[in-house]
């Protein structure tokens, strides 16, 4: 068995392209152009529709049309009887046929503007998307600094209440203050007092004992003179 044998017979095959299928569109546009071309091959333009006229000037110019116009009518009215089906090399199949070949290798201009309308509304909504993400983005932003601010204000909030709270504590501790300092001056006040008692009772015993000194030399003196 030679080498070439031994190749895989899939190597030889060639892969096919997909198979596309045409929009309604681009089949409407492919049935005008296969009926434009008929009118151009056949010489006779008397039955194109007003959209078919304006496709043909279009694509071949007024002049042209106007000339396969003038040829109808004189079709129309016997002028050029010679012309049949099937007649080959005269003036008027040659010209037919170039200006079919014309049409045929013209762009589609309505499927090109379909695409290029299809295209700018797909920016637009690209844009229209882009712009309702930007505004997606600041809303959330918005939020974001939002709920930063009320954080912030919680945060202010919870630092005011532990200030009022601290106040509270000192002012209570004040009045604690106070209220030691009103019990220690009532307290030495009522020291003050028991020592002017004390003092008080000890001059008190002092004068009666005076008096009592007095009363008994009195009492010596009394005796003395009744000794006499």
């Amino acid at each position: 068995m030679s080498n070439k044998a031994s190749v895989p017979a899939k190597s030889k095959q060639k892969s096919t392209p997909a198979k596309t299928t045409n929009s309604p569109q681009q089949s409407s546009d492919q049935g005008q152009m296969a009926r434009l071309h008929r009118m151009v091959r056949g010489g006779d333009v008397s039955k194109a529709s007003p959209s078919d006229m304006v496709q043909l000037q279009r694509m071949v110019g007024n002049r042209q049309v106007q000339s396969m116009l003038q040829k109808s009518r004189m079709a129309r009215h016997g002028l050029q009887g010679k012309l049949e089906v099937g007649a080959v090399d005269t003036a008027a199949e040659k010209e037919a046929d170039a200006m079919a070949k014309q049409v045929t290798r013209m762009p589609d201009l309505n499927l090109q503007r379909a695409e290029d309308d299809e295209l700018h509304l797909q920016r637009a909504e690209d844009d229209e998307l882009h712009l309702q993400r930007a505004e997606d983005d600041e809303l959330h932003l918005q939020r974001a600094e939002d709920d930063e601010l009320h954080l912030q204000r919680a945060e202010d909030d919870e630092l005011h209440l532990q200030r009022a709270e601290d106040d509270e504590l000192h002012l209570q501790r004040a009045e604690d203050d106070e209220l030691h300092l009103k019990r220690a001056e009532d307290d030495e006040l009522h020291l003050q007092r028991a020592e002017d008692d004390e003092l008080h009772l000890q001059r008190a015993e002092d004068d009666e004992l005076h008096l009592q000194r007095a009363e008994d030399d009195e009492l010596h003196l009394q005796r003395a003179e009744d000794d006499e």
